[in-house]
């Protein structure tokens, strides 16, 4: 039970590749969702705590190249409570083979599994970029693949870290809070 904004919907582009599309929208049970999200992860995600939920479908042979999640320098100075502290990817269905997420500086792929969600910090606790979050999505070799993105915002999430005494210390949190 979706509600689908009308000025979002883009099939394919440099990133996207073969019937790739995905679209914003904002869920009828939004508050429910963000509100479990928050007690699954600690972190503040509903209102302007995140961006609107993206939901990504693709066929066979869609895939996105690697990449970051973050908006770019120059951006975030502008807005700092904006750019993407953390990503979240919620799997909406098994796929039958491929469509996989990997980090390709870590050499870890995460199949995608129905239910299941992926939970990755974009910066480290003292503030800088990690670039070890360089992720993409592995072409889909059958059937297709049904996600969803919420990207989590910077600014608010103070209220609930602690900034890192160490250069490039990992965020750490407790996971299935409640």
């Amino acid at each position: 039970n979706y509600q689908f904004a009308p000025k979002s919907v883009q099939v394919s582009s440099t990133s996207f590749h073969r019937s790739s599309a995905y679209s914003w929208c904002t869920p009828s049970n939004s508050n429910r969702i963000e509100g479990r999200l928050e007690r699954l992860t600690g972190l503040a995600i509903q209102g302007t705590a995140s961006e609107e939920l993206r939901v990504l479908s693709y066929s066979i042979g869609g895939h996105i190249h690697p990449h970051f999640d973050r908006i770019s320098g120059m951006e975030y100075r502008k807005t700092l409570h904006k750019f993407r502290f953390a990503s979240l990817m919620l799997y909406m269905n098994d796929v039958d083979q491929g469509g996989g997420t990997v980090f390709t500086s870590l050499g870890i792929h995460v199949k995608p599994v129905k239910g299941s969600a992926v939970l990755w910090f974009n910066f480290y606790a003292d503030g800088i970029e990690d670039f070890m979050t360089y992720h993409g999505g592995c072409p889909v070799m059958f059937g297709a693949k049904w996600a969803a993105n919420k990207w989590i915002s910077y600014g608010t999430q103070f209220l609930n870290l602690k900034c890192g005494l160490k250069p490039k210390d990992r965020i750490r949190f407790a996971v299935n809070k409640g």
